[in-house]
């Protein structure tokens, strides 16, 4: 899907949810979207040195379809606050096939 704005590639099947509470669970993720299609992923951006949420993620669908029903989900409240639903970037391949944080 093209489009972006950063000028990049929007995934068709990947969305990023933000204002999430800080509490909520990959569970309670899978749960509040397996109703628009199958959920393959749950990524919650956590702070490197605490383990707390940091307030957004990533859902990964099986299909496009069920990615852009969840986009329409975009304020629907979950724990109190109003997600804010949107497709993600595409991410780049890394360069050298080393890993981000990978010690030098």
């Amino acid at each position: 899907r093209a489009g972006g704005g950063a000028g990049g590639r929007l995934s068709s099947t990947i969305v990023h949810v933000a204002n999430m509470p800080f509490k909520v669970t990959e569970d309670q993720l899978v749960f509040a979207f397996a109703g628009v299609g199958h959920v393959q992923r749950v990524f919650i951006s956590r702070d490197r040195d605490t383990g707390r949420a940091r307030g957004f993620g990533f859902v990964e669908f099986k299909e496009a379809a069920a990615a852009a029903k969840a986009v329409g989900l975009s304020g629907t409240q979950i724990l109190g606050r109003a997600l804010r639903i949107s497709y993600a970037p595409e991410r780049e391949p890394e360069e050298g096939g080393r890993k981000r944080g990978a010690a030098d």
